[in-house]
Protein backbone atom coordinates (compact mmCIF):
# COMPACT_ATOMS: atom_id res chain seq x y z
CA UNK A 1 0.00 0.00 0.00
CA UNK A 2 1.30 3.45 -0.91
CA UNK A 3 1.79 5.91 1.92
CA UNK A 4 -0.71 8.75 1.85
CA UNK A 5 1.05 12.12 1.75
CA UNK A 6 -0.14 15.68 2.25
CA UNK A 7 0.71 18.21 -0.46
CA UNK A 8 0.51 21.99 -0.41
CA UNK A 9 0.52 23.33 -3.96
CA UNK A 10 1.44 27.01 -4.23
CA UNK A 11 1.08 28.63 -7.63
CA UNK A 12 -0.76 31.64 -9.06
CA UNK A 13 -2.14 29.58 -11.97
CA UNK A 14 -5.46 28.05 -10.86
CA UNK A 15 -5.61 25.64 -13.82
CA UNK A 16 -2.18 24.23 -13.00
CA UNK A 17 -3.09 23.86 -9.32
CA UNK A 18 -6.33 22.09 -10.12
CA UNK A 19 -4.73 19.68 -12.58
CA UNK A 20 -1.92 18.76 -10.20
CA UNK A 21 -4.30 18.45 -7.25
CA UNK A 22 -6.62 16.11 -9.17
CA UNK A 23 -3.69 13.90 -10.14
CA UNK A 24 -2.49 13.66 -6.56
CA UNK A 25 -6.01 13.09 -5.21
CA UNK A 26 -6.47 10.18 -7.65
CA UNK A 27 -3.45 8.65 -5.93
CA UNK A 28 -5.28 9.06 -2.59
CA UNK A 29 -3.11 11.93 -1.33
CA UNK A 30 -4.44 14.93 0.59
CA UNK A 31 -4.02 18.25 -1.23
CA UNK A 32 -4.32 21.91 -0.25
CA UNK A 33 -3.93 24.80 -2.72
CA UNK A 34 -2.78 28.39 -2.26
CA UNK A 35 -2.41 31.05 -4.96
CA UNK A 36 -0.20 33.57 -3.14
CA UNK A 37 2.41 33.69 -0.37
CA UNK A 38 0.06 34.87 2.38
CA UNK A 39 -2.46 32.12 1.64
CA UNK A 40 0.34 29.55 1.48
CA UNK A 41 1.67 30.53 4.89
CA UNK A 42 -1.82 30.42 6.39
CA UNK A 43 -2.49 26.96 4.92
CA UNK A 44 0.93 25.65 5.95
CA UNK A 45 0.53 26.56 9.62
CA UNK A 46 -1.90 23.74 10.28
CA UNK A 47 -1.14 21.60 7.30
CA UNK A 48 2.34 20.39 8.24
CA UNK A 49 1.76 19.56 11.91
CA UNK A 50 0.92 15.90 11.43
CA UNK A 51 2.11 13.32 8.97
CA UNK A 52 4.50 13.70 6.09
CA UNK A 53 4.00 16.76 3.91
CA UNK A 54 5.35 18.10 0.64
CA UNK A 55 5.12 21.58 -0.81
CA UNK A 56 5.20 22.43 -4.50
CA UNK A 57 5.63 26.11 -5.25
CA UNK A 58 6.19 28.40 -8.20
CA UNK A 59 9.27 30.61 -7.72
CA UNK A 60 7.24 33.67 -8.75
CA UNK A 61 4.21 33.40 -6.48
CA UNK A 62 2.69 36.81 -5.72
CA UNK A 63 3.83 38.09 -2.35
CA UNK A 64 7.22 36.35 -2.40
CA UNK A 65 10.38 38.37 -2.81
Amino acid sequence: MTQRLRYLIVDDDPAFCTALARSLERLQHEVAIAHDADAALARARGFTRSGQSWTSSSPRVPGCT
